[in-house]
Order: C-alpha cells, then sequence, then structure tokens
C-alpha cells in the first residue's frame, strides 16, 4: 500500500474519530444502556428479580429512583462467574459483550464516557476493517470509499457512540468478511480458521449473527457450488464456528430463549 494511500486512510479513521467522540458522554444513558451495565457488573438477574418483585399481581408499592441505586455502579464483589450466570438466567444476550464490558468498567469505571468508549473503538477499527474489505471485493478506489462511509455514516457513528454490543458485531462481521475472502482468493486453512473464529465469536455477541452467518454460506456456496474440495474445506470452517458456539448455545436451547426479551422484534 502506497504512502499516499496510508496517509488518505489516516485522515478518514481521525475524521471518523472526531465524529464519535463529539457529544460522546453528554447524553445520559439510557434505557438499554443500563442493561449494559447490570449485565456486564453481574447484577442482571438481581435487577430482574426487583423488577419482577414489583410485577405481582396485587403489588400496590411504587418502585421508586433510589429502588435502582444500588445497581448503577460496578459490584466489586461480582466477577465474571456471576455474569456469566446471571445472563444465563436473564436469556437475553449471549455472553462476549458482556465479558469484555466487565473487564473494562473495572479498569476505566462505569461513568457513561468509560461505558461507549469501547464501542468508539469497535467503530473505527471497522473503518480499516471495510477498507480491507473493499481491497478483495473491488479496488484500491472503492476500498477508500467504502472506509470513507462507515466513517460518516449515521448508523455507524451512532452505534459507535452506544454502549451496547453492535459496534463490535459490526468490527466482527467485517473481520469474518476479510478471512472468507482471503480464504475465497487464497484457499489457506488459517484463513477458514481465523473466519470460523471471528464468526464464532460473533455469535458470542448476538443472537442475531446467525443472519450473518447464514448469508455468507448461501454466497460462498453458490459462487464455489463446483468446487468440491474449497467448498467442503468452507463447510468444515462453517461447522467449526458452530462447535465453538455450542458451549454456549447447549446451555441456552436446554434452558429454553425467554422470548420476551426480544418482543419488540414482532412488533415490527
Amino acid at each position: 500500500m502506497s504512502k499516499g494511500l496510508i496517509i488518505l486512510l489516516l485522515l478518514i479513521i481521525a475524521a471518523g474519530f472526531f465524529l464519535r467522540i463529539n457529544n460522546l458522554s453528554e447524553r445520559s444513558l439510557w434505557t438499554d444502556e443500563f442493561f449494559t451495565l447490570f449485565d456486564s457488573s453481574g447484577q442482571g438477574s438481581d435487577i430482574d428479580n426487583l423488577l419482577g418483585s414489583f410485577s405481582v399481581s396485587g403489588q400496590k408499592k411504587l418502585m421508586k429512583a433510589q429502588d435502582f441505586k444500588p445497581f448503577l455502579k460496578v459490584n466489586p464483589k461480582k466477577n465474571l462467574k456471576d455474569v456469566t450466570r446471571s445472563l444465563l438466567e436473564t436469556g437475553a444476550h449471549p455472553p462476549l459483550y458482556s465479558w469484555i464490558m466487565h473487564g473494562w468498567m473495572n479498569i476505566f469505571g462505569d461513568s457513561a464516557l468509560a461505558l461507549r468508549f469501547f464501542s468508539l473503538l469497535m467503530g473505527l477499527i471497522s473503518i480499516p476493517l471495510s477498507f480491507y474489505t473493499g481491497i478483495y471485493l473491488f479496488s484500491k478506489k472503492a476500498a477508500i470509499f467504502s472506509a470513507f462511509l462507515v466513517a460518516i455514516c449515521a448508523f455507524s457513528v451512532r452505534y459507535s457512540q452506544e454502549a451496547r454490543a453492535y459496534s463490535l458485531v459490526m468490527a466482527l462481521t467485517l473481520a469474518s468478511c476479510i478471512f472468507l475472502l482471503r480464504f475465497e482468493k487464497y484457499a489457506k486453512n488459517r484463513d477458514a480458521f481465523l473466519f470460523a473464529l471471528f464468526s464464532s465469536l460473533g455469535l458470542y455477541t448476538h443472537y442475531f449473527y446467525p443472519f450473518i452467518l447464514f448469508s455468507q454460506f448461501i454466497y460462498f456456496s453458490i459462487i464455489h457450488a463446483r468446487e468440491t474440495v474449497k467448498i467442503r474445506r468452507f463447510y468444515l470452517a462453517f461447522l467449526g464456528s458452530l462447535l465453538f458456539f455450542s458451549p454456549w448455545f447447549v446451555p441456552v436451547f436446554l434452558r429454553g430463549y425467554n422470548f420476551r426479551y426480544a418482543e419488540w422484534i414482532f412488533g415490527y
């Protein structure tokens, strides 16, 4: 890559940073971001039990702001085991983002700026990742346009300023696409393994990630239908990503997913 192209990419990343850092901590946390704080601090099931106690039939006591106060900061007594147990009990989300944020908050604190800054970093990482995706798919010009689009896109900027898993999903999706395209081009086992790894990390991040993985499956199956050896290796990588995810999926499946946590989906 030429020096001029590197400088241009760095300027695009810098523009993306300034768009994302602007007013990052001016807004207070909103409902879902509070649940990031609850889940990542290992208190998700505790807050769920509290909310449940106020929804009992015949309950006349009103919930007060002070009832939530103990949950609005990191509890030093909670560890990753508590985070995992809480997520399994509530069944709302897979654990990777909450695991990362648990360690992140223990280092950087639980302010709005600290909670959102990880998403900002994932949004910035997505800019060069989109550049390399464009390189493998089309050309250097298309790659620059792709990076610029991700840097300024309203949705990309917005989710890079939110303490939720969406920015991480975007980065993992782009990484899995890069290694899938590299495998498509070079047919190296290392790229197939990294595709499976990043795909499994995507599955560990959001329950909607299977839609992305399934679209990649359809793409590769159609484009390389006649390349028997290559497509078999891709299928092994695809199954590998599912296998990596099975330690989480199996207990969630046996327990049963609580669809009331995703009821907003069906509202559309």
